[in-house]
């Protein structure tokens, strides 16, 4: 597909079915809309895998590209298949991956990318959306192609390749602006979050007794990743945390969790990720911000009370 200059001197818009089906016309993609659905909009496929395009409503008004591959795998794959969707989450800011076991006992392999949409979007930054999650689940389909074959069952579709909330906005600060750091950390002073470390690539703060990093990665996105380490013994414990955290990441859309090893043992990461090709304007970049604390910490909340026993997250206490 071909590179395009995102106009920033746009407004963004309530985000309906129309405006996301204008995007993937614009984009050029091969699809077919889904008009019997009121959350589903469209779906594309490629010759491993389908991209449905569907909102949601969880909480906040999403928009999400959810992958999945034309084939599946055998059960007897499991702890291969696992290491690789910890793998991938580990070493790739997006699209998340995770796995579920069928009723007939076979392995299907997801992805799954998302774009905060409650603060309105333009028709520039939904384009971006689009082009980053299809460009990028290529990528991933491949990699594990590569080593599941039987995920890659060709699909007999014609393929693609690549060669409801209002809010007023009356002023140009509501007009989407490229993504740094410096505004990263201006929010979360905002936010009442005033201790925080790093410099224009990363910022680093304490929320709640659990580590959490802002960063700048390719695309433009906006990362943030919390830190939990338990310390776990990587070759008995493995398996538990591997599938406490694939289950955080089948039921939660937001975020996703994976183990990593280190030098301490066994530990978790859990990550969000909020696509700014098309910049960000204030109003969203508050909402991205905010999501991203309340998913992590509500998904490190989950993760280490079933690991452990107890919860990581020192929340505040209720008072009332």
């Amino acid at each position: 597909m071909t590179d395009y200059k995102a106009d920033f001197n746009v407004q963004p818009l309530v985000v309906n079915d129309e405006l996301v089906l204008e995007a993937i016309e614009e984009l050029g993609y091969r699809f077919i809309a889904e008009t019997g659905s009121e959350l589903a909009i469209a779906t594309l496929h490629w010759p491993y895998h389908t991209l449905q395009l569907e909102f949601s409503d969880d909480q906040f008004r999403m928009l999400y590209a959810e992958v999945s591959f034309t084939g599946s795998s055998s059960l007897s794959r499991i702890n291969e298949i696992s290491h690789a969707v910890d793998a991938w989450n580990s070493e790739r800011v997006s699209p998340a991956a995770y796995l579920s076991i069928a009723d007939d006992a076979r392995i299907n392999v997801f992805f799954r990318t998302g774009l905060a949409i409650a603060r309105r979007a333009s028709l520039d930054q939904i384009k971006a959306f689009i082009r980053v999650a299809a460009e990028s689940t290529v990528v991933a389909c491949e990699t594990f192609v590569e080593q599941f074959p039987e995920l890659g069952q060709r699909s007999g579709q014609a393929s693609n390749s690549f060669g409801d909330l209002d809010f007023s906005l009356t002023d140009d600060s509501q007009l989407p602006t490229e993504l740094s750091i410096p505004r990263v950390r201006s929010v979360l002073r905002d936010l009442g979050i005033e201790k925080t470390h790093g410099d224009d690539a990363m910022v680093l703060a304490w929320i709640n007794d659990i580590l959490v990093g802002f960063f700048l990665e390719s695309g433009p996105s906006l990362l943030v990743k919390g830190h939990w380490d338990p310390g776990l013994d990587p070759d008995r414990e493995y398996m538990k945390a591997a599938l406490v955290c694939n289950k955080w990441n089948e039921d939660n859309p937001t975020t996703k969790a994976f183990c990593v090893t280190d030098e301490d043992g066994l530990q978790v990461r859990v990550e969000f990720v909020a696509d700014s090709g098309a910049g960000l304007n204030t109003s969203q970049l508050i909402l991205n911000v905010q999501m991203a604390i309340h998913f992590i910490l509500s998904a490190i909340d989950r993760i280490s009370t079933e690991i452990q026993g107890h919860c990581a997250v020192a929340w505040p206490e209720d008072t009332n």
